[in-house]
């Protein structure tokens, strides 16, 4: 019976024992499930959040980037689409606007309207379709010029000589606009291209607000309502 009693209260210590120890293991069990995320988490935000952006060129860059050598075939194979584009046909409206405008009302606001839009090298005009043109810029500068130099021509042989009381050198004022009119036209047209891509360019590398600028531009904004 001794024996037995002994072996009892051997058995009650150590379920004791047991039952002591294992609050303890849970705790520290906790511990480690706890610390496990939080260092996960601390060695992802010391990860980089994005990765680093490349340096953004330069005005140099752009003024380089934005010329495009002329591809001759391929802008001569796509001149039949082209002068069916919505902005070249304006641009051609523009200059037989001009035109008859001084034709029919002749007046001071038409006479500049003459120079602006018919006058070789009918500036405006050439000057949005080179702006507008997808490809090919100079040689739709070179039609628009030589649809001037056409209305031009008209304007001298039949208007202003048989109107004129003196001798109008008709041949120095055809000559003029086919050496000075059409070059100008090609060299504005395809300079207003070139002008459009270096805005283009210019514009994009131009540097954004970073997120936590505008989070406190944002932020701000919400304070002052």
């Amino acid at each position: 019976m001794a024996r037995a009693k002994h072996t009892t209260r051997a058995d009650a210590r150590r379920r004791y024992r047991q039952s002591a120890a294992e609050p303890i293991d849970s705790e520290i069990d906790l511990e480690e499930s706890t610390a496990a995320p939080a260092a996960r988490s601390a060695s992802a935000s010391t990860r980089p959040s994005a990765a680093p952006q490349p340096a953004r060129p330069g005005i140099t860059s752009a003024f380089r980037g934005a010329y495009h050598p002329a591809q001759y075939r391929e802008d001569v194979a796509a001149v039949p689409q082209l002068i069916r584009g919505k902005w070249f046909l304006i641009s051609l409206a523009l200059v037989f606007a001009g035109f008859l405008a001084w034709i029919v009302v002749p007046n001071t606001i038409t006479f500049f309207l003459f120079q602006t839009l018919t006058l070789p090298p009918a500036m405006l005009p050439i000057f949005l379709v080179g702006f507008t043109a997808p490809r090919a810029s100079y040689l739709l500068g070179l039609i628009v010029g030589l649809v001037d130099i056409v209305l031009y021509s008209i304007y001298v042989v039949y208007i202003a000589a048989p109107a004129s009381s003196e001798a109008i050198p008709v041949g120095d004022f055809l000559f003029s606009g086919l050496t000075v009119g059409l070059p100008a036209s090609v060299l504005f047209s395809a300079g207003a291209a070139w002008y459009r891509r270096f805005l283009a360019l210019s514009n994009a590398n131009r540097p954004r607000p970073s997120s936590s600028n505008r989070g406190k531009s944002g932020s701000r904004s919400t304070a002052r309502r």
